[in-house]
């Protein structure tokens, strides 16, 4: 995607620090640009789901499900977990001692269509 394609209001979504876990939505003098903080977590991708007028963000052990107004209807927190390169999964921490926690990096934010009346499904690769 271009940057000139994108709204001003998704460039100050991925602008924003993160401070802690909820957020908040402000208006600003000029009505059509909104600002939404998302705190908790650095953010790294963004999803925009035109049909289901949906936009998706992921970060560092989170998840987000927004509206087009930036009203945040969903929120999952995707780590940290216990992990480590010596144990199989799934990380028992009494059968892996090596095991840490480990922040869950999002790599991948993808939609694929619905069928039909079918919607979409999100894709999420950690």
């Amino acid at each position: 995607m271009l940057a000139s394609s994108i709204s001003p209001s998704l460039l100050l979504l991925l602008l924003l620090p993160p401070s802690s876990l909820s957020a908040d939505v402000t208006g600003t003098s000029d009505p059509s640009v909104r600002w939404v903080e998302l705190r908790g977590a650095p953010l790294s991708h963004l999803l925009q789901d035109v049909g289901a007028e949906h936009l998706y963000v992921g970060g560092v052990d989170h998840l987000y499900q927004l509206t087009t107004d930036l009203e945040v209807t969903a929120h999952v927190r995707t780590g940290p977990h216990l992990d480590s390169p010596d144990c199989l999964p799934p990380i028992v921490p009494q059968d892996c001692p090596s095991a840490t926690p480990t922040h869950n990096h999002n790599k991948l934010l993808l939609m694929e269509a619905g069928q039909g009346v079918e919607p979409g499904s999100l894709i999420v690769c950690d």
